[in-house]
């Protein structure tokens, strides 16, 4: 399958952004069919160079001393896994849930809005770094609220389902995430 189009990218940029206003139109402008889930996995390749640099940061905070190929052997198959664990563990949540005809759309959301996420991300750790440690943290704190809020809503209007399936959603990818992790960060510190 070929990657997407950039107006396709630019078309699913633009509805993740939407969303992040919680505008539940956003999810128009993403699709719903198996063509589209598949093609909203590119999400991971185009914040891979962002992921890098907030990686780098992270090696020089916990003073890895491991070089780089000793670091990416760790930590790329842990991003790969970051990007399809929760995808897996959603089809058959959702077929228990009864919400299979709305997985595809939900995962082509949730891996385009992970875009947005990161880009956030990013911006709040480079002001991070700037300020002293209390407001890093608070802003650090902050913004990932507003992360899992926004999955929230994504998780809420792409699955037709109450805020409270969607928290516990948003819970088991943060906990999978912290989980991934922890793994990776141990495997380094090893």
């Amino acid at each position: 399958m070929k990657p997407p189009a950039l107006g396709e990218i630019l078309q699913a940029l633009y509805g993740s952004w939407r969303l992040a206003r919680f505008d539940p139109q956003g999810l128009s402008f993403l699709g719903n069919s198996a063509t589209d889930f598949i093609k909203s996995f590119f999400a991971a390749v185009i914040v891979l160079p962002v992921w890098l640099i907030l990686l780098q940061l992270h090696v020089q905070e916990l003073e890895i001393t491991a070089g780089w190929p000793a670091i990416l052997s760790i930590q790329l198959p842990a991003y790969v896994i970051s990007w399809t664990l929760y995808p897996v563990i959603m089809d058959s949540l959702c077929q228990q849930l009864d919400r299979d005809a709305h997985y595809f759309h939900y995962i082509t959301a949730f891996n385009w809005i992970r875009v947005v996420q990161t880009l956030v991300f990013a911006a709040a750790t480079f002001v991070g770094l700037l300020l002293p440690g209390n407001l890093s943290v608070g802003l650090t704190f902050v913004v990932l609220l507003a992360v899992l809020v926004y999955h929230g809503f994504v998780a809420r209007q792409a699955l037709q389902v109450g805020w409270g399936t969607a928290s516990a959603l948003v819970f088991l990818d943060f906990f999978l995430g912290v989980v991934i992790t922890v793994w990776a960060d141990s495997a380094l510190l090893n």
